[in-house]
């Protein structure tokens, strides 16, 4: 629309949805794709979902990695450590799915 937006509906168990502009530039998404939470990726995909994390999604252990789970922590009620503790896994996975 105007202000940028794609609405398409999407079966609920697909997979994966390809986006085709009029100008022909194409983008394959991966729904409900996400890295086990054990993993810097899951972390970094989980805290990008909740817009915590504008980084790449890369694996790297890095400190924007460490803020967003520090921002994360305290908007969550949970020790600010940094750390991705039992607790801080538990609430991602709460809020944005194993």
């Amino acid at each position: 629309d105007s202000s940028g937006w794609i609405k398409k509906a999407v079966a609920p168990h697909a997979k994966k949805a390809v986006i085709t502009l009029e100008e022909g530039q194409e983008f394959e998404l991966k729904l409900g794709f996400l890295d086990p939470i054990d993993e810097t990726s899951g972390l970094q995909g989980r805290l990008k979902t909740l817009g915590y994390y504008e980084g790449t999604v890369d694996g790297k252990m890095n400190d924007a990695t460490t803020e967003a789970l520090k921002v994360f922590q305290n908007s969550n009620e949970i020790d600010v450590t940094g750390v991705a503790d039992d607790n801080t896994k538990a609430k991602l996975k709460d809020l944005v799915g194993s």
